[in-house]
């Protein structure tokens, strides 16, 4: 379908050939590919084609646009039942080409969208596909729509299916791939004539994933242990008036909120950490590509210490590095005396002294940013980028 030419993705169209690299193949995203004007596409496009495969956490996406019934989600995996993916005989299934191991999926519609046809089938896998794998993803007759009828098949796939001839180059020069694909299926007993979709992809290296974060923690940790690490305290809040005479804490009323009964003290400040980004965000690279610290990075940070621990001999405590949640920040765990989230009180059952960094690049202070990102593909990479930071500022605490 012209307008929407990217499904079903990812596939093996988003790649191409590449002996240099580890699985043998390059991403191949094109510029035609992605939205343009007023944006430059070229920073994203050059960034994304050095990958040697897909992401192992993508979700599949699929769409059926001739139907005007919507599919029946209850023919579809559920979530509730993730076994039920792994039979030979389910209706969507991902699994891996060589070793024929099948991965837990569930598989949802995409109700954004207003008709049917734009309704896209949306496949999660539940725990990460393999690194550098042949992964296949099929679609059968089992998927129904609501009025009881088949979803449509593209005529594309249709025609790979049923061995008809085609006069689109692009489409015979994927058929020895396709039939290969088709035997194997066939092979698991199922009826190729009952497929309604099924492709392809390769997921990335295991070294293309992790070596330039491995790479930040290694560069990070040298830097840090090079030199001592300064910090700085802003304030403290404490229960205790010997506290708050010893070392100039404040008392729980000057606090908007009254300090929680499970805190005995909490203390505010910044550490000054090994920094990977240029004044753009991006991280700085050395001529082989791998980070260098350019600089110092100051991260927020706080440590709770739990009532439980009023007692305790000093240095006897566990200690806690506590990572906040997606676009959030550790002051709404660790200085959460309305005790919503549970870690207060987590603390003090523990009897552990919890310290929680700003996650750089996915907390609240990096919200206006990853908007930017989804809309500017110019930008699309500080946001990867951030997040490396934000890990290397998590080892390091």
């Amino acid at each position: 379908e012209p307008s929407i030419c990217a499904f079903p993705y990812p596939s093996m169209v988003g790649l191409r050939e590449d002996s240099s690299s580890e699985t043998g193949y390059r991403a191949n995203l094109l510029e035609a590919a992605v939205p343009g004007e007023p944006y430059d596409p070229s920073t994203l496009l050059e960034r994304w084609n050095e990958a040697d495969g897909v992401p192992r956490s993508t979700p599949f996406v699929t769409v059926f646009p001739r139907d005007d019934a919507a599919i029946d989600r209850s023919t579809l995996p559920s979530v509730e039942d993730l076994e039920a993916s792994l039979g030979a005989h389910a209706s969507v299934q991902v699994y891996d080409r060589e070793s024929g191991e099948r991965y837990p999926v569930w598989a949802e519609i995409d109700l954004r969208g207003d008709t049917p046809e734009e309704q896209s089938l949306l496949i999660h896998p539940m725990r990460p596909l393999p690194f550098g794998r042949r992964v296949a993803v099929i679609v059968t007759d089992d998927v129904r729509l609501e009025d009881g009828g088949t979803p449509t098949p593209s005529e594309a796939f249709v025609a790979l299916r049923d061995g008809r001839a085609t006069d689109s180059d692009a489409l015979e020069a994927r058929r020895a791939s396709f039939e290969e694909l088709f035997e194997q299926v066939e092979s698991q007993g199922i009826e190729r004539g009952r497929l309604l979709s099924a492709w392809e992809t390769v997921t990335a290296s295991e070294g293309f994933v992790l070596s330039t974060l491995t790479a930040a923690v290694e560069a990070g940790i040298a830097a840090f242990a090079a030199e001592t690490a300064t910090y700085t305290i802003s304030h403290c809040v404490a229960a205790d008036e010997a506290d708050q005479t010893a070392f100039g804490c404040r008392p729980r009323e000057v606090e908007s909120q009254p300090l929680s009964p499970r805190t005995w003290r909490r203390i505010h400040g910044e550490v000054s950490l090994p920094g990977f980004l240029d004044g753009e965000g991006f991280l700085v690279r050395d001529g082989g590509g791998s980070p260098q610290v350019s600089g110092t990075f100051s991260a927020e940070f706080i440590v709770n210490i739990p009532s439980s621990l009023r007692e305790a001999a000093a240095g006897s405590a566990p200690l806690v590095v506590f990572g906040h949640g997606l676009f959030a920040s550790p002051g709404r765990y660790l200085a959460d005396d309305l005790e919503v989230q549970g870690q207060l009180e987590l603390a003090e059952r523990m009897g552990a002294i919890f310290i929680g960094a700003r996650w750089h690049g996915m907390s609240d202070t990096d919200v206006d940013a990853a908007g930017e990102a989804l809309t500017d593909f110019s930008v699309a990479f500080t946001f990867a980028d951030a997040i490396v930071q934000g890990i290397v500022n998590q080892v390091l605490m």
